[in-house]
């Protein structure tokens, strides 16, 4: 058996658009479906999917699900410049936020972090959370600076890349890295920025100008 996922969406078309392309991967088992964050929770209750697909209108439903079946992983869909809801989903739960126009395999992929336990925002969300809450002014740019500045030549160009909104996989990539190298990196460079998470080390970057 697949990673086992549960949809929720009030649309039934883009339900099934979701499903044909989790099934497609041939990694995954869609083992239920809701309309609404009410059948959510009992979606999840009943059936505890590792991870649960759903769109932002079923964000209050994040946590009480999340209290109910603590190891099912949420992913949120939403429309393109919601990023003002970014935060409280995370701060909900969920572990992963994507724009509900996004590529198929960008969703393929996201179900999959999640379900290893890693959190995930797709590059358009990341980049449309900087730029709506970063700052410009000096004393920002001048705290930001001294920030990175601890970091070294290597930990900078892995903190440039996570500002554009890229995952492990693909900073490897781009930096002919491995993987686990990478992870490293990250762990890092979190470490030493006092960041709690990718989002975090991303603002301070567009704040210190590091991502141009």
């Amino acid at each position: 058996m697949g990673i086992t996922v549960g949809i929720v969406d009030d649309e039934v078309l883009f339900r099934t658009g979701v499903r044909d392309a989790l099934e497609r991967a041939g990694e995954f088992d869609v083992i239920g479906e809701a309309r609404d964050g009410v059948a959510a929770v009992e979606l999840a209750r009943r059936h505890v999917p590792q991870v649960l697909v759903m769109n932002l209108d079923g964000l209050a439903s994040v946590e009480r699900i999340r209290a109910h079946t603590p190891d099912t992983r949420i992913v949120v869909l939403a429309a393109p410049h919601a990023h003002e809801q970014v935060v409280p989903a995370l701060r909900a739960g969920a572990m992963g936020f994507l724009c509900k126009n996004g590529k198929a395999a960008e969703l393929v992929n996201a179900v999959r972090v999640v379900a290893a336990g890693d959190a995930i925002l797709s590059p358009a969300v990341t980049r449309s959370l900087v730029e709506h809450l970063a700052t410009s002014s000096s004393e920002n740019r001048e705290h930001a600076r001294k920030q990175i500045a601890q970091l070294s030549q290597r930990e900078r160009s892995v903190l440039a890349h996570i500002a554009k909104g890229l995952g492990n996989v693909q900073i490897a990539r781009a930096l002919s890295l491995s993987e686990g190298s990478i992870k490293a990196h990250v762990s890092r460079v979190l470490g030493k920025l006092g960041c709690d998470n990718r989002v975090q080390a991303a603002m301070l970057a567009r704040d210190a100008e590091l991502c141009g």
